[in-house]
């Protein structure tokens, strides 16, 4: 067993927690952005589709970055809760490096969440925004390469598991057959 002050049912419990907690927070995140943006348009006064669209770009611009962020640290929290209580993740190198990046992008875009409040009380010059959003569409882009990587590795997977159980069904008729 790892060195863990963790006992393996208990994190079960907690990994099985912070799963569901990721979970609600990967759905309600982008329909609270879509309700905000809908109040926001029907508090004017009247409904607007361009205003609308408005609102959804300017919720989506300020808050995607700290709703990736968000859900970084969540979907890590899980992971490395579940390693502790003995799951194997099956990390290879790449995905390890790639985790490695995805948390400290996730720090760093909930650092520069302060950026945007300053820039909002006119503390600081606008500018500083871009680096609040380069962050979130570096998380965006590693959210798909861990996307990619996945469904690449599922289908190795498959295969590998394919030519198993046909060289398997080989081997057993050959011994049948003599």
């Amino acid at each position: 067993m790892k060195n863990s002050a963790m006992h393996p049912k208990n994190g079960h419990k907690l990994g099985f927690l912070l799963r569901i907690l990721t979970m609600f927070w990967a759905i309600l995140g982008p329909v609270a952005v879509i309700a905000a943006a809908v109040v926001s348009t029907v508090l004017e006064g009247d409904w607007w589709s361009e205003l609308f669209y408005m609102y959804l770009a300017l919720y989506t611009l300020l808050g995607f970055t700290t709703y990736f962020s968000l859900l970084t640290i969540l979907w890590e929290a899980a992971r490395r809760t579940g390693r502790q209580a003995g799951e194997d993740l099956r990390d290879t190198p790449f995905t390890a490096v790639l985790h490695r990046i995805l948390r400290i992008t996730a720090v760093a875009g909930l650092v520069t969440v302060a950026f945007i409040l300053l820039i909002f009380f006119d503390l600081l010059n606008g500018g500083f925004a871009m680096i609040h959003f380069a962050i979130g569409i570096l998380q965006v882009s590693l959210y798909a390469v861990c996307g990619i990587h996945a469904v690449i590795r599922r289908i190795t997977d498959r295969r590998r598991a394919e030519k198993q159980r046909l060289a398997e069904e080989k081997q057993a008729w050959e011994g049948y057959l003599t």
